[in-house]
């Protein structure tokens, strides 16, 4: 699986239509509204904030198979809090740069939460009359990436992305031997979240109306 910067493209074109779909109600995870890219990510930018308000992150603890659907055995759940700090590190590694790591959340900080979730429970459709809208699905099968990043402050979310991962292949949940396939998309996921991140600081958040610029009138 190859996420490309390409999908910026109808990311755009959608930021006229913010949709509040349903919650998904095995996690925390709150999609009001998020927009889509496509069939597999959906993305939120908040609607008086932008992300180049803040020059420092802060990353939480990631979690990997929060509430599963199924219940995990004990032996697998300890491979998966094992793999977590695995993660953590190789998040802040292919992150880092750009956006210096602080230790704790705070003033003009982003706090940034990752969790890799069992299912998507949401699919994008088109009707025949060209309306998009939002269906529960349970028959799709693989892993979800999703990040939320919050003002480390005041905790209001200003910026979220959550993409599935479709695929037998990418069900670590039911088969840790499939770790390696998750871990190694979960390093292309990054690549494509930075360069949304990047991105943010060169594109004004299309939800907030630049400021027209003022204009003095020549002195007579």
């Amino acid at each position: 699986m190859k996420i490309s910067l390409t999908l910026l493209i109808p990311f755009f074109l959608f930021a006229g239509c913010i949709v509040t779909p349903s919650r998904n109600t095995r996690d925390i995870s709150d999609y009001t509204g998020f927009l889509p890219i496509d069939e597999n990510t959906m993305i939120y930018w908040n609607p008086q904030k932008k992300i180049r308000d803040y020059k420092k992150f802060f990353l939480e603890n990631i979690e990997v198979y929060p509430n599963p659907r199924k219940k995990i055995n004990p032996e697998d759940r300890t491979l998966f809090t094992n793999w977590e700090p695995v993660l953590y590190e190789k998040t802040r590694e292919n992150l880092k740069g750009r956006y210096p790591w602080m230790d704790a959340p705070g003033k003009n900080i982003l706090s940034v939460k990752i969790r890799i979730y069992d299912i998507k429970p949401f699919r994008w459709l088109t009707s025949a009359t060209g309306t998009r809208y939002l269906k529960a699905d349970t028959a799709t099968k693989g892993s979800k990436f999703y990040v939320e990043c919050f003002d480390g402050k005041t905790k209001e979310l200003i910026f979220g992305l959550a993409t599935l991962v479709p695929g037998e292949n990418y069900m670590a949940f039911q088969d840790p031997e499939l770790i390696p396939n998750v871990e190694e998309v979960y390093i292309q996921w990054l690549s494509f979240l930075r360069s949304m991140l990047n991105k943010s600081l060169e594109i004004p958040n299309p939800l907030i109306p630049d400021k027209p610029a003022s204009s003095t009138s020549p002195r007579q």
